[in-house]
């Protein structure tokens, strides 16, 4: 039968051996990544009395976490323009042509306005080469503009290619956690849009003609998509596609959690369900001025619009009620957006390196020289030692975000692999331990 000395030093090697593998899972497995995040969480959580915050990703050679209090978002100021019928015949064509847009966005782009957003789309038969350039080129004078188009699914036919001015800013299904399948699928769209589209211009989708009721009667119950997907990327719609515009998020700082959240980079964290369906409380108090298209392309038309500050964005909205849309009236996607900007949003980062390998590795050797030395231990007492052990874990890894200098932290999975393997193995290697001699009390008494 082998010494004690050996078994124990096998057993304190597999259960470090464990620890370290595990370690090592830690920072290339994503499904062991997440589980660590939300680890770091509660912890971090328990720790202060403010859990509202985010953790941003970090290079796993930095060894850190960078964690991100949440602050409360500042409303941005609109000037909405409304499009209405056009009674007076002030532009070229009902609905305006792509001249009468580009002088209107001119105008609105004198006022100081960084971001244009148009809530309908800009499809014209033959509106001519010089037209179209122009609309272009105003377009391109603002930090970002935001259009939109009509999608829908067609199940009879092949899926169209997506356009390339719409893959420009939509956002690949690997920044996605949950079930794809539970968002709408789209491969076409119902009417091409006009506008080239330049690279400050982020095209977004309305409406799902599939899914929208034809009776306007209805239009208080249509859902409020954020996400729609074609082929293997993500469309935004139109509210998220407006947000990522006003606090200049690409594509690639997008992180999606259906039935949690839709993190847009440094900007609003928008509630969604599993549906990818806005779970947004709208306010009653929505932070816009208001005009007409008719009084934006009056040449007199910054004095008789501005009361307030200078609006960060025009947003067009359709309000002739002549063709279907997801907004109840254009008050109701001044909510929207507004509510949207009240969101929560990522705060100044708080650095909170990793404990270096060394301490690492000692901690994870600790572990194992105590799986070792509580071979010998009862059974009951033996599972006890390593209850202990864990509760030991867990108060360190608390201690070390709280209480040391630099609120380091180390993985806990690691620690926990190591000491349940020691638990694991102890209860099936203690049998090999050579068993203790008792004691012969009986007197040998000699013969007579």
């Amino acid at each position: 039968m082998a010494s004690p000395w050996i078994i124990r030093s096998i057993l304190a090697f597999l259960s470090l051996e464990a620890g370290v593998c595990t370690a090592f899972l830690a920072d290339e497995w994503p499904s062991l990544q997440r589980q660590e995040n939300g680890l770091a969480h509660f912890f971090l959580g328990a720790t202060r009395d403010d859990r509202n915050f985010v953790l941003d990703e970090s290079p796993a050679r930095q060894r850190a976490r960078l964690f991100r209090p949440l602050e409360k978002g500042v409303p941005k100021s609109y000037l909405r323009v409304d499009i209405t019928a056009d009674p007076e015949r002030i532009f070229e064509e009902n609905p305006p042509s792509a001249t009468d847009w580009a002088v209107i966005l001119n105008n609105a782009r004198k006022m100081g306005c960084s971001v244009a957003a148009i809530d309908h789309p800009l499809t014209w038969n033959d509106a001519g080469e010089i037209p179209l350039r122009a609309l272009d080129y105003e377009l391109s004078t603002f930090d970002h503009s935001v259009l939109c188009v009509d999608l829908r699914r067609d199940a009879d036919t092949r899926a169209e290619p997506l356009p390339p001015y719409l893959a420009r800013h939509a956002i690949s299904l690997d920044q996605l956690t949950g079930n794809p399948g539970n968002l709408p699928r789209v491969n076409r769209m119902s009417l091409p849009t006009s506008a080239s589209g330049n690279p400050n211009t982020i095209f977004a989708f309305r409406l799902l003609e599939n899914e929208l009721p034809r009776n306007t009667a209805k239009h208080h119950s249509l859902p409020q998509r954020s996400l729609a997907l074609w082929g293997d990327l993500l469309i935004p719609s139109f509210p998220v596609a407006l947000a990522m515009a006003q606090y200049d998020v690409s594509p690639e700082d997008v992180r999606i959690d259906l039935g949690s959240h839709i993190r847009l980079g440094n900007g609003p964290i928008i509630p969604i369900d599993n549906f990818g369906q806005l779970l947004v409380p709208l306010t009653d108090h929505p932070k816009s001025s208001f005009t007409t298209a008719e009084s934006l392309i009056d040449p007199g038309f910054s004095s008789q619009i501005l009361q307030t500050d200078t609006p960060d964005c025009a947003l067009f909205v359709d309000a002739t009620g002549s063709a279907p849309s997801p907004w109840r009236s254009p008050a109701h996607l001044i909510r929207i957006v507004n509510s949207v900007d009240l969101l929560d949003h990522p705060g100044s980062t708080e650095y909170h390196p990793r404990l270096p390998l060394w301490g690492e590795t000692l901690l994870l050797l600790l572990v194992g020289t105590l799986s070792a030395v509580f071979l010998r231990f009862p059974p009951i007492n033996r599972t006890l030692s390593f209850a202990l052990v864990l509760l030991g874990c867990l108060l360190l890894i608390a201690g070390l975000l709280d209480l040391s200098p630099r609120h380091s932290w180390t993985p806990l999975t690691p620690l926990l692999a190591a000491t349940l393997t020691g638990w694991a193995l102890s209860t099936r290697m203690a049998r090999y331990l050579p068993t203790r001699e008792t004691p012969n009390n009986n007197h040998m008494h000699p013969s007579p």
